[in-house]
């Protein structure tokens, strides 16, 4: 928009007319982005106002240490210098020229100071108008000359003031700023704002968690205190008396969560006048203590002189397909209507049926794909529609029944629409794929592209790219992360990004353009921007169509903590389990789906996952050995008793069971354990071993509940016993918790083992930190042997031990 682009320079403007004003802004090569947020420091430090200054992106500049130092520093001193009140007392000691005196006696005429060598002593005096060209410094008087001097203190202030002979050593208003001195040294080490040792020439001191200090490099009292978190900056400077003007905070992890409140409440108090906060997310402010200044990517762009980044959307028309995703949907909305309902999980899946790629049009690894899929959107659909009608008295076998239908009619229309488009495109520079399929499209995509890459893995890089690149995602789901959290990337990012997208998608990423743009808008048209700017943005917000229909696939904009649950991907959704046979091995093992693996490529372990892997790949796949350690991990940080409810509803169905299948063993010596599967499927169970029934009647066996709530259903209509009819409810929430629970940490824990291996042991991610060695060590050898596949197929058996 020219609006912004006007606006901006406008400020641009401004802000070099402020600072020429009063400091030769030429001695420091900032760039116009960089000036524009010192002029804002500079305004918030004088006028004593809270700032915050919010970065779209948290490796943008505005976040840099070296130039928020530098403006400090240059501000601060500014005022110390014209407000300098420094005193000359009997016992300061004074240098000049590296020589050292301390002072003896003050009267009307002169000070009296004494100097030398020891037994070379001498006395001398000082004139009143000359005692400004020595420094109190905080180090003792010595005979010899020091090796500490004021050159470059003194050449770095020249440099911004013409000013090199009344520069103050004592400062009346100080500074202290929470930063990583990691960070800030690595920067200095590049950093080409000013050819001059800043260590040396700006006085401040560093401060460690342990209280010791650092940076002693100008012998005179520090203007800047220079802390790694507000504790240490409580502890060893609020708490020994120093008065702190200004508080300058830079990284969002060391503001964030508790010490946001630490620091309104001192500010509050009068213990800190003012601070200003730099990092890439809000905070709780609901006292509005803080002027807000939120940086554009539009903003960035034009300052920088950088080619703007564009969201494009490529329309990919599938009419069947779309039709029966449609069908589908108003299907699921006269179940709601007619019975006063929810279906919103089940209608949100289809963003996973919007996501499906295979990567090659024939005989694809990611066909595994479209069957997983399938069976999961039925599972959460089948389970969803019979709690629902369970809790209405009705019986659900009709509805069931279609609801398979349409979701097979769905799966039996998937052309592959956006496979067919990506085959047209010549330049696709980088091609965004779900990050478990990267390995996949590496092999199989036959299209032109110059990179196959996750979302991840391109927004670590994104900004190290030279240029502006073409960018293809097949999505705006199943990219491991919120569907505007991704646009939000998207439209951030300096680089021509394409989404493929079926209609509803387009109408998700139209309508999420036009709020975003008003939220630009809004921005700047900010009373806290007027106030710091005097500026005005005179431009209307857009109209924006609310489309109801797409609230189930949209959660709601800006609204990522108040989600209902996290569906990052399909793999957060539902547990589906494999049961595998591999070559040489007489018994099958039963997976989940979603568990990390390794396959063998050209005698490297890539990282794969279960449901991608085909009959003749040579596998690692982790067995959970340890779910009763993983149990224990969770129970550890249970706050609100979930556990022990879990526990409680354990033992009641496996009781049931138990004592049901005795009271008929104990009247029928031929009732074993295939007469009571051949009872439960009588009333719906998909159980297909006896071994699974062995495990549901073996009360110490580490699985706590059934796979499925089908299979606790069908154990509820045979037992028929009251307790656990009435208990039921609360049985299926417990299970629906730890289910999720356990399924996250067992992947979490599979993650990890798979890492050890590839990195030969020199990687241990957090979950495999809480086991021993030993057990690491056991985990790997025993539980993640190198096999062959010989068959793989869906069940709905518990997963192996």
């Amino acid at each position: 928009m020219q609006e912004i682009k006007t606006y901006t320079q406008e400020l641009l403007t401004k802000a070099k007319k402020y600072l020429t004003k009063e400091y030769n802004l030429e001695a420091l090569n900032v760039s116009d982005f960089q000036a524009i947020n010192f002029y804002l420091m500079d305004v918030a430090i004088n006028k004593e106002d809270n700032l915050f200054i919010e970065s779209f992106h948290k490796e943008l500049p505005a976040l840099s240490q070296f130039p928020a130092v530098l403006s400090i520093a240059i501000s601060l001193f500014y005022k110390n210098y014209c407000d300098n009140h420094t005193i000359y007392e009997v016992g300061d000691v004074l240098q000049r020229d590296r020589r050292r005196y301390k002072i003896l006696q003050v009267s009307k005429e002169f000070y009296t100071v004494i100097g030398g060598k020891k037994d070379e002593e001498f006395r001398g005096t000082i004139r009143h108008k000359d005692i400004e060209k020595y420094r109190i410094v905080t180090g003792q008087r010595t005979g010899r000359r020091v090796k500490v001097g004021f050159n470059h203190y003194a050449e770095f202030y020249k440099k911004i003031f013409n000013e090199e002979s009344h520069l103050p050593s004592q400062f009346k208003y100080k500074a202290a700023i929470i930063m990583s001195k990691k960070e800030f040294d690595e920067e200095l080490r590049t950093q080409k704002y000013i050819d001059i040792d800043i260590k040396k020439a700006i006085p401040m001191r560093w401060i460690a968690r342990s209280g010791s200090e650092s940076w002693n490099h100008i012998p005179i009292e520090p203007m800047i205190y220079c802390v790694p978190d507000y504790d240490t900056l409580q502890t060893y400077v609020l708490d020994k008396g120093i008065a702190i003007e200004t508080l300058i905070v830079i990284g969002k992890n060391r503001y964030k969560d508790e010490v946001s409140t630490r620091i309104r409440l001192a500010l509050r108090n009068e213990e800190i006048l003012n601070c200003i906060i730099l990092g890439s997310e809000g905070f709780n402010d609901q006292q509005n203590q803080f002027l807000k200044w939120k940086w554009t990517a539009s903003e960035f762009e034009y300052l920088e002189k950088k080619e703007p980044g564009l969201v494009i959307v490529r329309n990919i028309e599938d009419v069947n397909y779309q039709n029966k995703i449609d069908d589908f949907m108003q299907y699921l909305r006269t179940l709601e209507k007619d019975n006063a309902i929810s279906l919103v999980n089940v209608k949100r899946l289809r963003r996973f049926l919007y996501a499906l790629v295979l990567a090659k049009h024939e005989n694809s690894r990611n066909l595994s794909q479209l069957e997983f899929i399938q069976h999961l959107i039925k599972t959460v659909a089948s389970e969803t529609i019979e709690q629902e009608f369970y809790d209405l008295g009705i019986d659900d076998s009709e509805i069931q029944l279609q609801i398979r239908l349409k979701i097979d009619e769905i799966f039996n229309n998937f052309n592959n629409n956006k496979l067919k488009y990506l085959d047209r495109i010549k330049n696709i520079q980088f091609l965004i794929v779900p990050d478990r399929l990267v390995e996949n499209w590496k092999d199989e995509f036959e299209g032109s592209h110059h990179k196959v890459i996750s979302l991840n893995e391109f927004k670590k890089i994104q900004n190290k790219i030279d240029g502006n690149k073409n960018v293809y995602l097949l999505s705006i789901y199943n990219n491991g992360m919120f569907y505007d959290e991704v646009l939000h990337l998207a439209i951030n990012a300096p680089h021509r990004i394409s989404f493929l997208a079926y209609p509803e998608e387009a109408q998700v990423i139209n309508n999420y353009i036009d709020k975003y743009k008003n939220s630009l808008i809004t921005e700047y048209r900010s009373r806290d921007r007027k106030k710091l700017t005097g500026l005005d943005f005179n431009m209307g917000l857009r109209e924006t169509i609310e489309n109801k229909s797409l609230d189930d696939i949209m959660d709601g904009f800006y609204q990522r903590n108040e989600r209902s649950e996290n569906v990052y991907d399909y793999e957060s959704n539902k547990q589906v389990n494999y049961r595998f046979r591999f070559e040489g091995y007489p018994d099958s093992l039963v997976y989940d789906g979603s568990k990390t693996i390794l396959i063998n490529k050209d005698g490297r372990w890539v990282k794969s996952k279960t449901y991608n892997v085909l009959p003749g790949d040579i596998v690692r796949i982790y067995s959970n050995l340890s779910k009763e350690r993983l149990f224990d991990i969770a129970s550890q940080e249970d706050k609100n008793n979930r556990f022990g409810e879990v526990e409680i509803m354990s033992r009641l169905w496996k009781k049931t069971l138990l004592r049901y299948y005795s009271e008929r063993a104990g009247k029928d010596r031929y009732y074993d354990r295939d007469r009571l599967l051949s009872s439960l499927k009588a009333h719906g169970s998909k159980i297909t071993n006896s071994i699974t029934i062995s495990k549901w009647l073996n009360e110490s066996d580490k699985e706590k509940f059934p796979h499925s709530n089908n299979e606790l259903k069908a154990i509820k209509q045979l037992v028929d016993d009251e307790e656990l009819n009435n208990a039921y409810a609360t049985l299926l929430r417990a299970k629906g918790f730890y289910r999720g629970l356990m399924i996250s940490l067992g992947r979490d824990l599979s993650d990890d083992v798979m890492d050890y291996i590839i990195s030969e042991g020199t990687i241990k991610g957090r979950m495999l930190s809480k086991f021993e060695n030993e057990e690491i060590l056991s985990f790997v050898k025993s539980a993640a042997p190198v096999r062959t596949i010989a068959t793989k197929a869906i069940t709905e058996d518990e997963e192996s031990n």
